[in-house]
């Protein structure tokens, strides 16, 4: 059944991605033989053999209550694969010191492939809970390491592959083509495709072909984003003058170390208001720089940085949003909030882990977004086990039990019950919850 269930949507999607990728690049299917194979317990999920990519049969063949997120990773690795066409196979790196590049365009490219298919809402929120949580799990440790590494000895090859390259490339990738425009980053890299085609090319040939079409510096981007590992702290700092926003000053620094690294990048701050929210996209290019796009706006009930998950680092968090939360409608701006209270809370500053939990908890019955809601089931199974003691916990599973328990019981979609329930069950501890 599963099978028979699938089989429409994998060719679909197969045919819907070659032929993005090649209205995309210019490039017609590079190869003779276009074809899948499916592999019953393989232990990759995929692998970009030109004619015959083999696919992960779990992944593929999914039944018709399948959740959103393996919908996704289904969707993803088609279009995955099948990048790798173009980026890997006509031009592969000269050596695996550059072997995140077929990476990051493979997940790069599939997202912007999948995103076609969807709603910039859809696409935007993916992005954001798949490749940030994965990325930022690495880089907020100082065990981290740069997105291009130099690789001595070929039998060390698979110590390079991890979250590193396959999620945070694909950030740095966007905001990348933020910097420079989609259009001026298409040509670079189709040009990049057609000078190397059938042969081998390096990340520095790449930069090459893409500073054709940019006056920006990348070669002291591409130091701080490729070359060097972490994450950027950014704060903000506003100042009134009769209830109205006089200067807004913003400011970055590294999470660890004493380099004065600086990320160039895309921000954007939104004002919350009782009716309204005022949105700005700010190019971050200093470590500390002023913004004249609020000047004048009336102080509003809360500041959200990051609103559109586009931005990369760990932002300072406004406390007053958790009293008006309400107010965040659209679910990338919650996801945004959610991930960013969560890093704080890693790092100590502005909520505490029990106020954290409490305010997930209350979510449960409150959030919409499948994507986000099993953002929040996993924070409240992370927080619950890894972050409170054990009489802590004696003192909080009751109430949290009876309220994972009551929104399982709402009248919610199928795989919304799924995950509240899988929730349920890696946090119950009272005998009144067997």
């Amino acid at each position: 059944l599963k099978i028979q269930n699938s089989l429409d949507s994998i060719f679909q999607l197969y045919n819907s991605s070659v032929t993005f990728y090649e209205n995309w690049t210019g490039i017609h299917y590079p190869f003779q033989k276009n074809g899948m194979v499916a592999v019953p317990d393989f232990q990759f999920g995929g692998m970009e053999h030109p004619g015959a990519i083999l696919l992960q049969n779990n992944t593929l063949f999914l039944d018709k209550n399948a959740t959103q997120n393996q919908l996704n990773n289904r969707s993803n690795l088609i279009a995955h694969e099948v990048a790798h066409q173009w980026f890997g196979d006509l031009v592969t790196m000269n050596w695996f010191t550059d072997v995140w590049m077929k990476e990051v365009f493979a997940n790069y490219m599939a997202d912007k492939s999948t995103g076609a298919l969807a709603d910039k809402l859809s696409y935007d929120l993916k992005f954001l809970t798949t490749h940030f949580l994965a990325a930022y799990s690495v880089d907020r440790t100082l065990g981290s390491n740069p997105i291009r590494q130099k690789l001595g000895n070929l039998q060390d090859a698979g110590m390079l592959y991890g979250s590193i390259i396959y999620d945070k490339a694909p950030i740095m990738m966007r905001q990348l083509e933020l910097l420079i425009g989609s259009e001026n980053f298409q040509k670079g890299v189709c040009d990049y495709l057609k000078k190397y085609e059938y042969g081998n090319a390096s990340w520095p040939d790449l930069i090459i072909c893409l500073k054709k079409y940019s006056n920006e510096n990348l070669t002291d981007w591409n130091q701080v984003w490729v070359n060097e590992t972490g994450r950027p702290i950014i704060n903000y700092k506003i100042q009134y003058k009769n209830n109205t926003i006089k200067n807004f000053l913003i400011k970055q620094h590294p999470e660890y170390g004493s380099k004065k690294n600086i990320w160039k990048q895309t921000l954007d701050i939104a004002l919350y208001y009782k009716d309204s929210i005022v949105k700005k996209q700010i190019d971050l290019k200093e470590a500390q720089q002023e913004t004249t796009e609020f000047q004048g706006h009336k102080k509003p009930l809360f500041v959200l940085i990051n609103a559109s998950g586009l931005c990369y680092g760990v932002f300072q968090i406004d406390s007053s949003i958790l009293e008006h939360f309400n107010l965040v409608k659209d679910p990338v701006q919650r996801a945004s909030c959610y991930i960013s209270l969560y890093e704080n809370m890693l790092n100590h500053t502005a909520i505490t882990p029990q106020k954290l939990l409490h305010f997930f908890s209350s979510q449960l019955i409150k959030e919409t977004s499948e994507l986000n809601l099993r953002l929040i089931c996993n924070y409240i199974n992370t927080i619950y086990w890894e972050f409170t003691t054990p009489k802590e916990r004696k003192n909080i599973s009751t109430q949290l039990e009876e309220k994972t328990w009551f929104a399982v019981n709402q009248p919610l979609t199928n795989n919304n019950k799924k995950i509240l329930f899988e929730c349920y069950e890696n946090i119950f501890q009272s005998r009144s919850a067997y």
